[in-house]
């Protein structure tokens, strides 16, 4: 079965989620440096004496006091961005959630299998197979009615011929195949294919307690 290459909506969200925080807390340290370039400023406005550039000072404080706001502004930014990816996560869930239960909901049942039906399919993904008698081919019959198993027509040996040969004591009955016949041969479908590797193998050999005493724990699967 080829591997889904669906891309994961909720790990995506989440990765968004994850990168608005990054700035965030980008954007909070970036503040952080602001405000204290402003209390530097200022300080060093504060504390001027008289034969330092006071227009310069406070020029300094002004701008330091506005890229604090700015910084400031760009955290509040952020925060709307990471409550927005947040929420946007939770939506993704829920949508992926409801996504998951319609597919459950619309996705075909399995066929229940008899022990009989189960050996046939374990058979089936051996080889294929050619049943003898109507009796054998019951459970091949329900595999392709359920969609695991498909048929077509072939040739085979037909019943086989005893003839007699030589004469005396060099007489013997020899043993030849019957002309061809048709006969239906089954195989398994793709989606038979794919139920043959949940089925436990070791139905295949599998008998009830009351005629197998050792072996008559079922198998899980």
């Amino acid at each position: 079965m080829e591997a889904s290459t669906q891309t994961d909506p909720v790990a995506e969200a989440r990765e968004a989620q994850k990168a608005k925080q990054a700035e965030l807390t980008s954007a909070r340290q970036e503040l952080k440096s602001a405000k204290a370039a402003l209390s530097k400023a200022q300080a060093a406005e504060k504390s001027a004496g008289e034969g330092d550039d006071k227009k310069a000072l406070a020029k300094a404080t002004k701008e330091a006091n506005t890229a604090v706001d700015a910084a400031t502004k760009t955290v509040a930014s952020r925060e709307q961005e990471v409550a927005a990816a947040k929420e946007n996560v939770t939506k993704v869930r829920e949508a992926e959630k409801a996504r998951k239960a319609e597919e459950r909901k619309n996705r075909p049942k399995k066929a229940p299998l008899t022990l009989s039906q189960r050996r046939a399919l374990l058979n089936l993904g051996e080889s294929a197979q050619v049943p003898k008698t109507d009796f054998n081919r019951l459970p091949y019959e329900h595999l392709v009615s359920v969609g695991l198993a498909q048929s077509k027509t072939v040739q085979v040996d037909g019943p086989t011929i005893k003839e007699t040969v030589g004469e005396g004591d060099d007489k013997k009955v020899v043993e030849k195949p019957g002309p061809k016949v048709d006969a239906l041969q089954y195989t398994l479908t793709d989606t038979g294919k794919e139920r043959v590797g949940e089925i436990n193998p070791k139905w295949k050999d599998w008998k009830p307690a009351s005629t197998a005493p050792a072996n008559g724990d079922a198998p899980t699967s």
